[in-house]
């Protein structure tokens, strides 16, 4: 699935359903017919984990879609390295999710972190070596998942300086990956 056209998300009539959404099964009434519907199905609130997952997932899978659509290689560069620091976040929360509850969520491939390395980790002590050893390690110091997400978030304002200072982005890019 992906999102295609985006006009869904000006449609007044999705508007007026969402403002009106007083609980889970009003907001999955809402948003039925657009691109996210799927993630929702069959779901309750206590599927929040698999909610947050299947979204996260489905925003890297278009961005991916996007970037890989543009023909301009140049134009897309920094953008490139800013989806690999969101694949690894990603794919770090999965291994965490799968350590803590014996689950087998796929992983994502194309980050810094190469996919085959993250998918032998079994279990935490593994996941701290893993990220200490790693272009993360010195953002995250002790591994739990709170220093986890704000050293991936640490790490990626870091990488929008170098990446400003790398590609000048000007608007004739902006306009190219558009």
């Amino acid at each position: 699935k992906t999102l295609g056209d985006l006009n869904f998300i000006e449609n007044e009539e999705l508007k007026l359903k969402l403002e009106a959404v007083k609980d889970f099964s009003s907001f999955t009434g809402a948003i039925e017919n657009t691109p996210y519907s799927f993630i929702f199905q069959n779901k309750s609130l206590d599927n929040l984990s698999e909610i947050n997952t299947l979204l996260d997932k489905f925003y890297i899978e278009n961005l991916l879609n996007s970037i890989s659509s543009v023909k301009d290689k140049k134009a897309v560069e920094p953008f490139n390295e800013y989806i690999k620091i969101l694949i690894d976040l990603y794919n770090v929360r999965i291994i965490s999710r799968n350590v803590d509850s014996n689950a087998t969520e796929e992983l994502v491939d194309g980050g810094n972190l190469l996919k085959e390395d993250l998918a032998g980790v079994t279990d935490n002590a593994q996941l701290e070596s893993t990220i200490s050893n790693s272009i993360y390690g010195e953002m995250i110091g002790d591994v739990n998942n709170l220093n986890i997400e704000n050293g991936f978030f640490k790490f990626l304002i870091k990488q929008a300086g170098n990446i400003a200072a790398k590609y000048t982005i000007k608007s004739g890019a902006i306009v190219r990956f558009i």
